[in-house]
This record gives structure tokens, sequence and C-alpha cells, in this order.
């Protein structure tokens, strides 16, 4: 063993070599002799584990104290934790000793001699690592987002013309509406005088015969056309709230234009409902209509080869407000509707009404 000396060698490595307070560190130290390594007969990780003394030391008495207390069921590696240390580099050096006797050690150490150097004393290797500690600065901050600058398109008054008209045609005033067309007695009847008007001729003797505990008859503007009705006054509320325009609030109606979320959507606040309504008179010009609606007019032509021409595909001009006043909806609360299976409902109970099949395995 004693010319296997000038052979040994060591490694010493902390893992991770970053670290913060409270991590876990681990030290692990790699003996080797080139000759001694050679053999095949001798339990070398028993050699390396009883054959030598490991001694850790630091100039850091915090990581020193860290390091006596940690565990260590295996003197070669062990993990400890990072004290609260400044930042910086802390060398750790480790001093590993040959044992003088190795007899009574147990096998394989009885029949080996501990190395010795050059002088014949036990050998002795000194090797030594650094780790770099990092302070985590707390502090109390707190962060603001602003939305990304856009500069005003052309078309942002269309924008807000959708959303009006969306909320204009919301089931709340289509609710009040159809009560103040049908109801007996609405908040605000507008057909008051004129039923008052037909009593005069039509009364309870024109109706037939009450029975006497019954209460005076009513006349019925439903009978068997309910739902022929009721769509067409529907129709009457679309075509009154239609068009590519944007209005206030009025009465104690439903709300359908906030000016403080139209600033805030637009990033505009010195904006102004006079603003808007200019902004898309510009964007409609002169025709008065959506720029593509006039573009796909101006592409139609008549089935005349002689004399090809743009022409509106209307009666004169009878059906001219679909072209002119079309019935905007927001796409994104469409889309959600559709997702709600709300169309195909309403076509179904609609059907129903009817009395008319959707398809042959309908009931």
């Amino acid at each position: 063993m004693a010319q296997q000396s000038k052979n040994w060698s060591c490694d010493f490595l902390a893992d991770p070599d970053q670290v913060r307070k409270h991590d876990e560190v681990t030290l692990t130290v790699t003996l080797s002799n080139t000759e001694f390594d050679k053999s095949d007969e001798t339990d070398k990780e028993t050699v390396y584990t009883k054959g030598f003394t490991y001694k850790y030391e630091t100039t850091n008495l915090l990581l020193q104290n860290a390091i006596n207390n940690a565990p260590k069921n295996d003197t070669r590696q062990f993990s400890f934790e990072v004290p609260d240390l400044s930042g910086g580099d802390y060398e750790i050096c480790v001093t590993v000793t040959a044992k003088e006797n190795w007899n009574g050690l147990g096998d394989p150490l009885d029949d080996l001699t501990p190395p010795t150097d050059a002088t014949g004393k036990p050998a002795i290797l000194r090797q030594d690592t650094t780790i770099s500690v990092t302070r985590l600065i707390q502090t109390e901050s707190k962060v603001t987002l602003q939305r990304t600058f856009a500069g005003p398109t052309k078309d942002r008054a269309l924008w807000t013309a959708i959303r009006n008209r969306t909320a204009a045609i919301g089931f709340d005033r289509y609710k009040k509406f159809i009560n103040c067309v049908f109801c007996d007695t609405p908040e605000q009847d507008p057909f008051n005088d004129t039923r008052k008007q037909i009593s005069k001729y039509v009364n309870d003797a024109c109706l037939g015969s009450a029975e006497p505990t019954d209460q005076k008859q009513r006349i019925s503007i439903f009978g068997p056309y309910a739902y022929s009705v009721l769509k067409l006054a529907t129709q009457v509320f679309l075509t009154l709230e239609s068009g590519v325009v944007i209005r206030s609030n009025s009465g104690e109606k439903p709300e359908i234009f906030n000016l403080e979320k139209e600033r805030i959507r637009l990033n505009d606040f010195s904006l102004e409902l006079r603003d808007l309504k200019k902004e898309l008179g510009a964007y409609l010009g002169s025709a008065e209509q959506l720029p593509y609606l006039d573009r796909i007019l101006t592409n139609l032509i008549t089935l005349d080869d002689e004399e090809p021409k743009s022409v509106l595909p209307y009666c004169f001009g009878v059906l001219q407000f679909r072209l002119t006043s079309p019935s905007l909806i927001e796409l994104i609360w469409s889309y959600w509707l559709e997702e709600g299976m709300l169309v195909q409902t309403m076509n179904a109970i609609a059907l129903r009404f009817q009395n008319r099949r959707g398809s042959q395995n309908a009931p």
C-alpha cells in the first residue's frame, strides 16, 4: 500500500453550487487510486468508508455549524440546509486522512496496510469546493396593467352602433314592448282610447250572452291567430329597432348606451355621443349604408346581356330598408346564443305553435 500512496487523488463537489437560504446542498467526496482501483479482489467501498477520516472545514461559523449538525450516515456524501448567510462565495475544505492501523477494522482492511506518504506518515489529502449564496430581496410593489396604445380607426363607431342595436333588441326591451301592445292594463296603454271607441259599437250582446257567474265578457284580438299576431308584433319591434344608428337611453326602458364603458373600450376619455354619431355618419358615407353592403349592391347586374348595369333588386325601394337599416347584432353574443341551442329551440317552439313538422321524425 505504501507504493500506492503517491497515486491517491481526491475529488470534492457541492451540488448545487448556486444556492439560496434553506436550500439543500449535497457534499460528495470521491477517492481513487490508479493502482488500487485495478484490483478486483478488494472491497473498495469498505476501504474508502472505514479506512479514512473525513473532516469538513469552513471559515464561516454559521455554515460550519450547519455542516457539523447535518446527519451523516455516510461521511463521504451527506446533505445540509443552507443557513441565513449573506450573499457571496463560501469555500468548504475537506481533509481526508488515512487511519494509522487498519487491523481490527474487519475485512478487507485486515489484510491491507494504510496508505502513507513519502515520509511513511499516513497519507493526507485536501480538496476544497465553493458554494455561491444568492440573497432574495423581498419588496412590496404594485402592478398596473394598461391597454396597448391603438389609434382610432374609421369604423370604431360601427362597433358602438352594433353594441347599441344589440342592447336595443334585448329581451327586457322586447318584453316591455309586447306587454305594452297586448296587456289589458299596460303601464302606458297607447290603445286605451281605441278600445273605448270600439266598446261604443260592440257590446256584450254582439259577443253572445255571458253566464251569470262570469265577469263582463272582453273583446279578444287573439283567437286562433295568436301566434301570427305575436309574430307580426315581433317583426314591428325589430323593424323599429333596426338600423345602423347609435341612440341614447330613453325613459324608463332598459339601458342601451353607456358612455363611460364606450370611453374605456375605445380608450378615449374625451369622447361624447355626438362624436360617435359624427364618426358613424362619416363611415357610412352619403349612401347611409354599410360599405360592404354597398359593394354587394354595385356588383349586382341584370340578366340583360345587351345592357348590363347595376340595379337595386328591390321594387322601387319598397324593401330598401333591408339594405339601409339592417338588424345589427353583436357576433360574440350571437355565438353564445347559438352554442346554447337557443335558435334551434325557438325554431322548434315556432313549428309547434304552427302545428308543423320540422322533419319526418318530429312528433
